[in-house]
């Protein structure tokens, strides 16, 4: 069977905005301009494999040293989003190599990969031995009783 890629999962961008100008040791940032303007892609293929990782950070507060974070988030291919990803970006993106931003931005990246694969499908496509995918996703999804509430009176 072959494989074929999804459309890339993109979780773009975190942009920090200060309304009074800003400085760093290095550099002094505008008021409404971004301090950090940094974007991620992965491509997955249908068994939710990276198999591409783009990452840019074209502005951050510390030029030299940021921007390097980028080439540590290649480690991520191959990893498997529903498999034990989180621990893996634990462990390929450790502290001294990673941006913290960009790992924040790429813990969401599995989720987002459930919602563009099953989008657009026929409920008919959908497995139906289990519960629509949303339900106990959640808590306010759960199928679990609810609990007894507190009732507040004024």
């Amino acid at each position: 069977m072959e494989v074929s890629a999804l459309p890339a999962i993109e979780r773009r961008t975190i942009e920090d905005v200060k309304q009074q100008p800003f400085s760093t040791p290095t550099q002094t940032f505008a008021a409404g301009l971004p301090m950090h303007l940094m974007a991620l892609r992965l491509t997955v293929d249908r068994t939710f494999e990276v198999v591409n990782v783009e990452a840019s950070m074209p502005r951050t507060p510390f030029q030299a040293v940021c921007p390097e974070a980028t080439k540590a988030m290649q480690s991520l291919g191959g990893c498997n989003l529903l498999k034990g990803f989180r621990r893996a970006v634990a462990e390929r993106l450790t502290p001294r190599v990673r941006c913290t931003h960009l790992a924040e931005l790429v813990a969401l990246l599995p989720t987002l990969a459930v919602q563009a694969l099953v989008q657009g499908k026929a409920e008919s496509e959908l497995p139906s031995d289990k519960p629509p995918l949303k339900l106990d996703g959640a808590a306010t999804l759960s199928c679990a009783p609810c609990p007894a509430k507190a009732v507040i009176r004024a």
